[in-house]
């Protein structure tokens, strides 16, 4: 920011910034055109520069971008929702610049006077080493031939010169590569960090996409903004200077200014803060700046931007900003977005960024790092963040947000798993209007006051307002112990786009789409920060967290919005697992239990989901899940889930299809199938003693399967009905161990087969689970609807399998059934043992 009029090379003195340098303000005033220029009063008005809503504004105390308990308490608050955001308007917008004066007089005494004739006034006067001449004879003012004027004032027998000094306007501070962008920070119990601005060379800065990372910066690498101008400081000091020169007089604003200027970005004697000593570094990207063409802005600034930047202490704590807009212009059909995510600019994620994204991540997406538990983080699967994309049109349009990831141990006694999901609001109609500046209207320069000629005229804000809310549900169980759910909120705290979603294959900017998020894992309630929680079951208190991530979008492909070749579809089926439920004492127990999934239903075109997930656990429970505007995504077939946060429950059910790899090689080996659903369903399930002092419930991960159930008779089976013949299935079982009812549970995948003679209305099914082969489990069609059977097999090594399904997706009345789905349990004949779980697989082809 330079501090002069003219750009210098070497910036200002009392800031050590560079010219071409970029100015990030905090706590950003808008110029009140209604109440006149330099303060000459009139009515409030609105001058409406560039109004904002989301800008990322952090503290981060550490260089890690995930934070815990001990650290949550002197994180920073978000800024307030009431941000601007400009580029090229220079420095009188900035808070109390406005209060300063056109002009300032400052006295000097010149080197000689020369007398006129009787009383006439002095015919001229030198000032260092310059003549100044009465031209008009009025002994006035003085002019050299620079045109330069020295004023005469006339106080009794005092004479006094003085030099009407312009106070500089936005237009002495700017050139074109300044980017003033504005937030308001709250800092807990630092001080306070009103009135600031960090700023960084324009050399930290690289091309469009490029992630830069400078070191060795000036050591003063923030500024707070200019104090009011006021008389009694400006007089005291500018008198008695004995100015030599007229330049001397020139630069005094300038000097004074400087002055004013202090460096105190937060309190660095309290030992929490950011230091303010000794060198920095720096990491940025930016998108969408630079442009010349005319729907770029001023500055160069395309509607759709984004920029990211984090300034580094020797300590390693850093303040981080991100900003960015969206344009108005959405187009084309339905799609489905895929964003590449990294912890903030890290090295180590790089390749989220610049590379093609992998789901293969050294880090928690949406969770907090020690979060797994027992589990590795290597072996922890994760789906890309995927954006589901209505058909462009209208003024206000939803996408919807998904993730999962699932990790297991090698035994499956220890598991991880967690589901995000949220809604991506774009309104065109969200910004205000914007009353024009100068550039919008014709005037002699940028140094004329005058407000425009058609003030009144309001301009539609060319931006869209885009805003992202949503919610994270996990579940981690450990090896010894009671599991822990993770439920927390999730925000944009900035979106912007000029993305280039072909890194190094081209380019394609998505005009009018976010192509970056910042997301963070907490959110401003009106009082407070809302933080994510890592709630262990028995334990008296919950542990905080939080996190910051870069999602960047890659690739962007048509979204066909159908399930399975259909525009929607409702599927019934089976639930099976384990609840680890809290005791009066406060002690965790586990007991297996059996449910049902009734009227999962998908929307591929709203990119829903619903569904309802009723149980036993002593009481009869029944869940509803997706009930809330960003508590579902669907994305595409085996990708979707839901989540159920009502009635003292916190769960979620996710397709399992993605993140199937996440239990080993067994759970990769599961195919991906045409005729049911299937996945998993974690999280607090409903408390006991939902009428008094409630005592939470939990499933660590449980296993579904749904199929569209035969509506018709059973009758219509048989050799002589519409459905005959011999069909075989095959595909996965999934279920919860339990060895010991005191320990905790394991997740293992198993498999089966089946043999059907529809003309005899029976079959058999070989089941493979847990090192143990239960074979030729004789079944039978019963009941007069559905296609339900069931069946027990015979002892193996002391267990007994029992199993009951149903034979699902039959498109037409003489079609064989496309899939078979159900539950199965397993005992001991002691009772040690005990495992239930689900089974799904499609009709062999």
């Amino acid at each position: 920011m330079p501090a002069t009029g003219v750009v210098a090379s070497s910036g200002s003195g009392s800031t050590g910034d560079n010219a071409d340098d970029i100015v990030v303000a905090q706590n950003f005033v808008i110029t009140d055109y209604g109440a006149g220029f330099n303060g000459e009063g009139g009515s409030t008005g609105a001058y409406a520069s560039r109004a904002r809503s989301l800008t990322t504004s952090r503290l981060l105390p550490s260089g890690s971008f995930d934070y815990g308990s001990a650290g949550l308490a002197s994180l920073p608050k978000f800024g307030n929702s009431d941000i601007s955001y400009a580029v090229s308007t220079g420095l009188s917008v900035l808070n109390g610049f406005n209060d300063i004066r056109d002009f300032i007089d400052v006295r000097i005494t010149p080197d000689t006077i020369t007398p006129g004739v009787g009383l006439d006034p002095p015919v001229s006067i030198t000032f260092g080493g310059v003549t100044f001449t009465d031209t008009q004879g009025l002994g006035l003012g003085y002019e050299d031939s620079q045109g330069r004027t020295i004023r005469r004032d006339q106080f009794g027998s005092t004479e006094v010169y003085m030099i009407d000094l312009e106070v500089p306007d936005k237009s002495r501070y700017l050139e074109s590569n300044v980017l003033v962008l504005g937030a308001t920070i709250g800092l807990d119990f630092f001080s306070s960090f009103s009135d600031g601005q960090a700023y960084l060379p324009f050399n930290a800065l690289g091309a469009d996409g490029q992630i830069v990372r400078t070191s060795n910066l000036p050591s003063q690498v923030a500024a707070s903004a200019f104090n009011s101008f006021d008389e009694n400081d400006y007089s005291d000091f500018f008198a008695n200077k004995n100015y030599t020169t007229f330049e001397d007089v020139e630069n005094s604003l300038t000097d004074y200014l400087d002055s004013i200027i202090t460096v105190d970005i937060v309190d660095a004697d309290s030992g929490n803060g950011f230091s303010r000593t000794g060198t920095h570094s720096s990491v940025t990207l930016r998108s969408g700046f630079g442009g010349t063409g005319a729907e770029n802005e001023l500055g160069g600034r395309a509607l759709d931007n984004f920029l990211f930047a984090q300034i580094f202490d020797q300590a390693g704590r850093s303040i981080l900003f991100a900003t960015g807009d969206v344009g108005k212009t959405r187009t084309g059909g339905a799609t489905i977005d895929t964003f590449g995510l990294s912890r903030g600019l890290s090295a180590q994620d790089a390749v989220q960024l610049t590379g093609q994204p992998t789901s293969t991540l050294n880090f928690r997406a949406f969770l907090p790092q020690n979060s797994a538990g027992d589990v590795p983080i290597a072996n922890i699967v994760q789906t890309n963040v995927l954006v589901a994309n209505p058909a462009a049109g209208g003024n206000l349009s939803t996408s919807r947000l998904f993730h999962a990831d699932l990790g297991a141990s090698a035994n499956g006694t220890s598991v991880s798993v967690s589901a995000t999901f949220g809604t991506l609001v774009y309104d065109n109609a969200g910004y205000p209007d914007r009353i024009p500046t100068y550039q919008d209207d014709s005037y002699s320069g940028p140094d004329d006051d005058v407000p425009p000629d058609n003030l009144a005229i309001n301009v539609s804000d060319p931006r869209a307002k885009v805003t992202l809310e949503g919610t994270t549900i996990g579940s981690s169980q450990p090896t010894i112990g009671a599991s822990t759910l993770f439920a927390g909120p999730v925000t944009a705290t900035a979106i912007g786009g000029g993305r280039d979603w072909q890194p190094g294959n081209g380019t394609q900017l998505r005009s009018g789409y976010a192509g970056y998020l910042v997301l963070e894992g907490a959110a401003n309630s009106s009082s407070s920060l809302v933080t994510g929680k890592a709630s262990q079951l028995g334990a008296s208190s919950s542990d905080e967290y939080g996190y910051l991530r870069l999602a960047a979008g890659y690739s962007s492909q048509s979204d066909a919005d159908t399930v399975n070749g259909a525009s929607s579809a409702i599927f019934q089926g089976y639930v099976a697992g384990a609840i680890e439920k809290v005791g009066t004492t406060g002690s965790v127990t586990v007991q297996p239990y059996l449910g049902t999934i009734s009227d999962l239903t998908l929307n591929p075109v709203a990119n829903t989901v619903a569904a309802s997930i009723s149980y036993n656990d002593g009481s009869a429970r029944t869940m509803n899940f997706g009930s809330g505007s960003d508590l579902s995504t669907f994305i595409k077939d085996g990708a979707y889930g839901a989540a159920s946060t009502t009635g003292g429950g916190n769960a979620a059910l996710i397709a399992g299809d993605a993140v199937k790899a996440g239990l080993g090689t067994q759970g990769a080996a599961i195919g991906s199938y045409q005729h049911l659903q299937w996945g998993f369903f974690f999280g607090d399930v409903l408390p006991s003693d939902p009428s008094g002092a409630e005592r939470r419930n939990h499933s660590a991960l449980s296993t579904w399967v749904a199929g569209k159930r035969f509506t018709g008779n059973n009758a219509d089976v048989g050799a002589d009905s519409s459905i005959r013949g011999s069909v075989s299935f095959s595909g996965h079982a999934i279920g919860t161990v339990l060895s010991d009812p005191s320990a905790s549970a394991a997740v293992k995948v198993g498999s089966f087969t089946q043999q059907w003679d529809l003309n005899a209305r029976t079959g058999t099914m070989d089941l493979a689970f847990d090192a143990r082969a239960f074979q030729a489990i004789p079944l039978a069609v019963s009941g007069t609807t559905g296609l339900a059977y069931g069946g027990t097999s015979l002892l193996v090594d002391s267990r007994q399998a029992k199993v009951s399904g149903e034979l699902v997706d039959v498109p037409t009345a003489r079609a064989l059934p496309g899939a078979t789905i159900g539950e199965f349990q397993v005992r001991s004949v002691d009772g040690t043992y005990q495992a239930n779980g689900t089974f799904g697989g499609d009709r062999a082809q």
